[in-house]
């Protein structure tokens, strides 16, 4: 491999990036590669690296990413997600609350009311875009219910998580605009929510931000709007992703849809499993704090570099037959969600999220075929989710 190769904006590769993955491991494991000559690494024990050694990786490097010149000032670039400890242990405990194990159990009742909704949808449209009708509008809603959101503006938040996703080093016109203008939206409106939770305290948690001290001083505006960028997007595009590969992998795999109909129990396996198999986050960005070696390569200080999750998931080295789809294996180290002190805070909602739905596909549905027609692929440093898959849904 001589030639420079680009992971995240080529649509060739990111509909299907393994071979590329493949061959880096094996021959080009830290490398440099388009935009910009940004460095990766591919293989499992040099990505767990960079999530794990923060005195060397900063997660400045997300910033970098979030923030190129043609997209300006991003709350994104100025929340937990770019910080490292102490900053990053205090502020994440406030925000984790969102996201207890009590707090989800709390949820499995609306998140299987709104399922059940879609899929009843479905069965009555038969064909349609899975992307558009259910792997979007779930995450949408639960994350308003969750943060004490508008529900009727849920169209409008899976229109901004589109946009922050997107964001790369290389935005150019007209979708910059488009991001600009979606920001702006979202500052606006998150003023007002953060005015109005001032003014009449609820249950919920802009209310809980807004009262939340550290050291003894209360957040700003700007820290609760910075903590709403990265929750709204947090507990949303990774469940899309999850929700969308899950249905398409069911398609591809009938034999799988069949066991799940005749044992539900083992839903969650197949979903850790196509966390493993087709992650929701691909990429981990970091900013090198001084020179360092990865992997027998020097890399100089202030580099941006990414760790490919997608790669270390299907790594040689750690699972037998990484490229096979496999739901009764051991999944344990699988780093679907990132690892170490930013392991993605969305994590357990999009595992109940993902279980939750697949639930109600299975119980209603006795086939899922994906109709004809390319797929396309997100273009993001972090993030590879199909943006529109149509199907046609078989009842049961």
């Amino acid at each position: 491999m001589d030639h420079a190769i680009d992971l995240f904006l080529d649509q060739n590769i990111r509909r299907n990036p393994y071979p590329i993955y493949a061959e880096l491991r094996q021959n080009r494991p830290v490398c440099q590669v388009e935009p910009d000559g940004i460095w990766v690494v591919a293989r499992h024990a040099d990505v767990l690296r960079l999530a794990r050694d923060t005195s060397s990786f900063s997660s400045s490097g997300f910033g970098v990413i979030m923030s190129p010149p043609t997209i300006g000032h991003n709350p994104v670039a100025e929340s937990i997600l770019v910080l490292d400890p102490p900053h990053h242990t205090q502020l994440r405990s406030l925000v984790s609350r969102a996201f207890t194990p009590r707090n989800m159990a709390r949820l499995e009742g609306r998140v299987t009311a709104v399922a059940s909704e879609l899929s009843e949808r479905l069965r009555e449209m038969g064909d349609a875009d899975v992307v558009a009708e259910l792997a979007g509008p779930l995450p949408a809603r639960i994350i308003a219910e969750i943060l004490g959101l508008d529900p009727e503006l849920h169209r409008e938040f899976k229109r901004w998580g589109e946009h922050l996703a997107a964001v790369t080093p290389r935005t150019q016109e007209p979708l910059a605009s488009a991001i600009r203008s979606t920001i702006g939206d979202m500052n606006r409106y998150f003023r007002e929510v953060i005015a109005a939770r001032r003014r009449s305290p609820r249950e919920d948690i802009v209310t809980d931000l807004t009262r939340a001290e550290i050291g003894g001083v209360k957040l700003t505006d700007v820290q609760i709007t910075s903590f709403l960028f990265l929750l709204l997007t947090g507990g949303f595009e990774t469940t899309v992703n999850l929700i969308a590969h899950a249905l398409m992998i069911l398609a591809d795999r009938p034999q799988d849809h069949d066991r799940l109909r005749a044992d539900p129990s083992m839903i969650p396996a197949f979903i850790e499993e196509v966390l493993r198999f087709e992650p929701p986050l691909h990429g981990l960005p970091r900013m090198t704090t001084t020179d360092v070696m990865v992997g027998g390569q020097f890399i100089p200080a202030r580099s941006l570099i990414v760790g490919l999750i997608g790669s270390a998931n299907r790594d040689e080295s750690v699972y037998v037959q990484p490229e096979v789809f496999d739901m009764d294996r051991e999944s344990q180290g699988a780093m679907a969600f990132g690892h170490g002190i930013h392991f993605c805070l969305g994590a357990a909602l999009a595992r109940l999220e993902g279980r939750i739905t697949l639930a109600a596909m299975i119980s209603r549905f006795r086939r899922v075929k994906r109709l004809p027609g390319e797929v396309s692929y997100t273009c993001a440093i972090s993030l590879r989710g199909p943006i529109s898959v149509p199907m046609r849904f078989i009842p049961a």
